[in-house]
């Protein structure tokens, strides 16, 4: 249960981060700022990569354990009204710990793109600007 719930923090983590990715920005030094805050921790230091691995490590584990207990559910037949709500009660709770974890893997993939597009649009932006004063010096 703790698990769980973990994972649901996570998920709205990774939420708020890629709401915060979408946002419009008035000016490039945000942007400029999150791909430096995203060069330093992602590429520099192994210990965040390895956590955002073992993260994503653990909700897919999670996301195909929910799967198998989904589909073992789904071919089993209980005797008896009450066996038959509590595997109800099972199944219900494995779909919403399924959705939970594949939206959390999706918002991950959608998390990891933004942050490669912003990288990309303020290296060439950054080109942009420099073949700009190199004309300007060439006039």
């Amino acid at each position: 249960m703790l698990l769980w719930t973990l994972l649901y923090a996570v998920l709205v983590v990774e939420a708020l981060l890629v709401l915060i990715l979408c946002l419009p920005v008035p000016s490039s030094s945000f942007r400029q700022a999150v791909v430096s805050v995203y060069r330093v921790m992602w590429i520099k230091s192994h210990y965040v990569r390895y956590f955002v691995v073992t993260v994503i490590l653990i909700q897919l584990l999670c996301f195909l354990d929910a799967i198998r207990t989904i589909n073992h559910l789904d071919n089993h037949h209980s005797e008896g009204a009450l066996a038959d709500l509590m595997d109800r009660n099972r199944l219900l709770r494995n779909q919403r710990n399924m959705y939970i974890t594949g939206f959390g893997l999706f918002l991950v993939l959608v998390g990891l793109r933004f942050l490669q597009l912003m990288d990309q649009l303020v290296t060439s932006r950054a080109s942009q600007k420099a073949a700009e004063k190199a004309a300007h010096k060439m006039e």
